[in-house]
């Protein structure tokens, strides 16, 4: 199994640095409910895991304002 998708979820602090980075992409005037950040970034490039859409899809069909930080 890949360290990059544990068998379970953690919680925990995020990495200040990580959150910096990612700060730019997330200041807007009108946010949505749910951002969703990548697992990693190359050079300015988002990159998700392949289950992410879906999981995505299937928050907004419930009805929640969510995308993926691009």
């Amino acid at each position: 199994m890949s360290s990059e998708h544990p068998a379970e979820a953690t919680t925990g602090p995020v990495d200040q640095d990580w959150l910096d980075s990612m700060s730019p992409w997330l200041n807007r005037e009108d946010p949505p409910t749910l951002t969703i950040l990548p697992a990693r970034m190359v050079g300015e490039k988002a990159v998700f895991s392949a289950d992410i859409a879906p999981l995505a899809k299937q928050i907004r069909s419930q009805g929640f304002d969510a995308q993926l930080l691009s």
